[in-house]
């Protein structure tokens, strides 16, 4: 049963949502999620995103799907409007053609900033013209992904994007950071008044989790009912700690019955194929698409990350899966009473959290329980409304 938030809030107020960075139908990141669940808290929600500027892991059939849809079209009820981008970085884009029209045309009430864009002075500049739009910006880029060259990052955020944040910091509400990592990175980056900076997680799809079958997974893989799984999914290679979680599998099925390790995702290096290949016990799912993730996810027992953050993350913790991960600032708001945090992820670290979750495992799926609605994105998308009602700070 679909949640409904706020309706009486939301309903005739239009929210347009900013995605210069990636916007991709049907994927389940936050730029696709959230303003699904904009429509569904009653938001009249539109969404204005790059033809032409596309993450290089997308195919050229489903660029030309993309493309073929046209410059307006409807998805799942979000109103998009496609048009060209030009001079790209693989996290920037530097200009947006048919912005500033299209936002003339349908004079939102919110404008939802996805990443910090030199359209953001676009927007401003709408705001001038009518006052009673609210703008917020939110932020993905930390010191983990940002740019590695050093002369290149500072021109970029220090001062050309420390410019645009510069003149339009007095007419954005809220600079929301996605982790609390996020938002120190704000903090530090951008000239950027404290006041003006939350977190707003990245959320899980709440909605589609509640639907997916919980037996499906198992029955296709004939796995018992009584085995306990382990799990680990996304970029699969030596540096995100697979290979450590491999070993201490191999260590833990000795003596802990019915384990067994399911992956899925990409392997990225021949030392991690090895290791998956040479032991016939790991179940090798490879790329899946978002329902047979969140089967994965709902019916493991723990889900591991040794070392690096990934919205998958988020995902287990809607699914009320225990974790193990790395505590850093981009997970350190994750783990509760739900699992174990880790810090150097190595195997002697994992098969301890491994076996400590084990021995006390319904303690930990009750705290998953509690944890699971949390940061849910109907949730999400009831901050973003009260932090509309909040006043400004003088």
């Amino acid at each position: 049963m679909t949640e409904i938030l706020l309706t009486e809030d939301c309903k005739k107020m239009k929210i347009f949502n900013i995605c210069n960075g990636c916007y991709n139908e049907g994927w389940g990141y936050q730029e696709n999620l959230l303003p699904e669940y904009e429509v569904k808290a009653g938001f009249d929600t539109y969404v204005f995103a790059s033809r032409n500027h596309f993450p290089m892991y997308i195919d050229d059939e489903e660029k030309a799907t993309i493309i073929g849809r046209g410059n307006s079209y409807s998805f799942n009820g979000v109103h998009i409007y496609r048009y060209n981008t030009y001079f790209h970085t693989p996290g920037v884009v530097f200009f947006t053609s048919h912005l500033f029209r299209t936002l003339l045309k349908e004079k939102p009430d919110i404008i939802f900033q996805h990443g910090i864009h030199f359209s953001l002075l676009k927007s401003v500049i709408f705001k001038l013209m009518y006052k009673r739009s609210i703008i917020f910006v939110d932020s993905h880029t930390d010191y983990i992904n940002q740019s590695r060259k050093v002369v290149w990052n500072f021109i970029l955020r220090k001062i050309l994007l420390g410019g645009v944040v510069l003149l339009s910091s007095p007419f954005v509400k809220k600079f929301y950071g996605v982790s609390p990592g996020r938002c120190d990175y704000l903090n530090k980056v951008y000239p950027i008044q404290l006041s003006k900076i939350s977190l707003l997680p990245i959320g899980f799809d709440v909605d589609l989790i509640k639907e997916i079958d919980n037996n499906s997974f198992r029955e296709k893989y004939n796995i018992n009912n009584d085995a306990f799984i382990l799990c680990m999914g996304g970029k699969l290679e030596e540096r995100k700690g697979t290979i450590n979680l491999i070993k201490s599998y191999q260590k833990l099925k000795e003596h802990i019955p019915n384990l067994i390790l399911v992956v899925f995702g990409k392997i990225l290096d021949e030392m991690t194929r090895d290791a998956i290949a040479d032991d016939k016990t790991i179940i090798n799912v490879g790329w899946c698409d978002r329902n047979e993730t969140i089967q994965i996810l709902k019916q493991s027992q723990i889900a591991i990350w040794p070392f690096h953050h990934t919205t998958l993350i988020e995902d287990a913790v809607g699914c009320a899966t225990p974790i193990v991960v790395r505590k850093t600032g981009n997970t350190q708001h994750l783990v509760e009473s739900n699992g174990i945090f880790i810090t150097e992820g190595n195997e002697l670290e994992l098969t301890e959290s491994i076996k400590t979750i084990y021995d006390k495992y319904d303690e930990f799926k009750a705290g998953a329980m509690k944890i699971q609605n949390k940061y849910s994105y109907h949730a999400i998308v009831r901050q973003i409304v009260e932090d509309c009602k909040k006043d400004d700070k003088k």
